[in-house]
């Protein structure tokens, strides 16, 4: 039996700060998914508790509160569910309105499907910030899910377990450590620095079993519900039809598949079960690129992100004459351009969901608040997120944006991660990306 009471995870973006309301990033809606249990449980066989109930009366909904408390006893009150919920709200549901009413909520202006799915999300939390925070991280230290924050570093983060939570995880610390690096990741492996690490679909000497420094790990495969892309920006040239359209069709995901991602992911065309298989994207006009003409193309700051988006470009390039200038921003100024539609003109980005259906695809990303498109889409944006809408109308949307090139839909990923053979209970949901393992956080353990 090991006397290992911790397990060391690396993690693909830095972490530098949370902000539970507006999380956009990945890997910061997993760590919240460590640090704090959704008013209704993500997964029900996760064994985690709700923390109220719902009656709905149309589109206006009473939300009791049940009693409970954070890590450190406090109680969490009505007030710290209510603060939170407001600030999500405004973020990512704008048009819904929420008010304090006794030891309740009342929430109107949307239907109990999107409200559910709201009280499931990472976004659904209660929050208690600290007014002398001086890292960005003070507030997390005590929260009502499973970990709370010991400590952050260089983008990393260790948590230690909540030993009061319903589902007390049986590991005593997590920690994630932010690393890109291929080289460092196989050399932290091996050297037993890490224990879980996402392997890429050309590292084929470790797939294959072939590199004798990382005897030690087992390979875990699952599918994901995360989809790689490119957006052409609003703001940007791509805003020329004819340039869009070039762009759009002379991106290579059939070689990109051969050359990059082998048994890891296949090529996708669009994002929903109906679309994302389909062979080939067929656009809605005649691409018309101008020789030389500059397109600036924002790449993530990550070396496998990085190498792979230069390759797109030298294809793109070749195949239209446009000039391909790929620019590596820091991860705070990367942020900062998914959410500017004048940032760049296009930019290598990718959805994640919770679960792979169309309203999850289509009105909580395409259409969500924290992807910029063109204006004149904004009808189209009310009726996907009409109560009435149904999964064919969120498909003919995709579609919309898919076939017109602003959204160019690259490879479907599949989990690939090396794991510690000593580690038991790593359970990869399809929704754990970038970090695997989340929901059922509390069942990882030693042999």
């Amino acid at each position: 039996m090991s006397e290992r009471d911790y397990a060391r995870f690396a993690i693909s973006n830095p972490i530098h700060k949370l902000a539970p309301w507006k999380l956009v990033s990945g890997a910061e809606q997993c760590v919240t998914r460590f640090l704090y249990d959704s008013f209704h449980p993500a997964r029900p066989d996760s064994g985690m508790l709700g923390y109220g109930k719902v009656e709905s009366d149309g589109e206006v909904h009473r939300v009791t509160v049940e009693p409970t408390r954070y890590s450190d006893g406090a109680e969490i009150t009505v007030k710290a569910w209510f603060h939170t919920f407001k600030r999500a709200l405004a973020v990512h549901y704008p048009s819904v309105r929420i008010s304090l009413n006794g030891d309740c909520l009342l929430i109107s202006g949307t239907d109990r499907q999107t409200l559910d799915d709201f009280l499931r999300s990472s976004a659904a939390i209660a929050f208690r910030e600290c007014k002398y925070s001086v890292n960005g991280f003070d507030s997390h230290n005590h929260t009502n899910g499973r970990f709370k924050i010991d400590n952050a570093l260089d983008g990393g983060i260790t948590l230690s377990a909540n030993r009061n939570h319903p589902c007390r995880p049986r590991l005593a610390r997590l920690d994630l450590v932010h690393m890109t690096r291929p080289e460092d990741l196989h050399a932290g492996f091996a050297r037993n620095e890490l224990d879980v690490i996402c392997i890429a679909g050309d590292e084929t000497d470790i797939l294959s079993g072939r590199d004798k420094r990382l005897q030690d790990g087992r390979i875990i495969r699952s599918q994901s519900n995360s989809i790689s892309t490119l957006f052409a920006r609003p703001r940007g040239v791509l805003a020329d039809e004819g340039l869009r359209y070039a762009v759009a069709a002379a991106i290579p995901r059939e070689e990109f598949g051969a050359s990059h991602l082998k048994d890891s992911g296949r090529a996708a065309c669009g994002f929903t079960e109906p679309t994302r298989s389909r062979d080939s994207v067929i656009l809605r006009g005649q691409g018309k690129a101008r020789t030389g003409t500059e397109i600036t193309f924002i790449v993530p700051p990550s070396e496998r992100t990085v190498g792979r988006g230069r390759w797109i470009a030298d294809w793109i390039a070749k195949r239209t004459g446009l000039n391909m200038r790929v620019v590596v921003p820091s991860w705070q100024n990367y942020w900062r351009a998914v959410h500017n539609p004048a940032g760049g003109d296009l930019l290598w980005g990718g959805i994640s969901v919770e679960e792979d259906q169309a309203r999850y695809w289509v009105r909580y990303n395409l259409f969500g608040s924290w992807l910029p498109i063109p204006e004149y889409y904004e009808s189209l944006r009310r009726l996907v997120w009409a109560a009435q809408a149904t999964d064919a109308d969120l498909v003919a949307a995709e579609r919309d944006l898919v076939e017109e090139g602003w959204v160019m839909p690259l490879y479907h990923h599949y989990q690939t991660y090396l794991v510690r053979r000593g580690l038991r209970g790593l359970h990869v949901d399809p929704a754990d990306w970038p970090i695997p393992g989340i929901h059922y956080a509390d069942q990882l353990t030693w042999d």
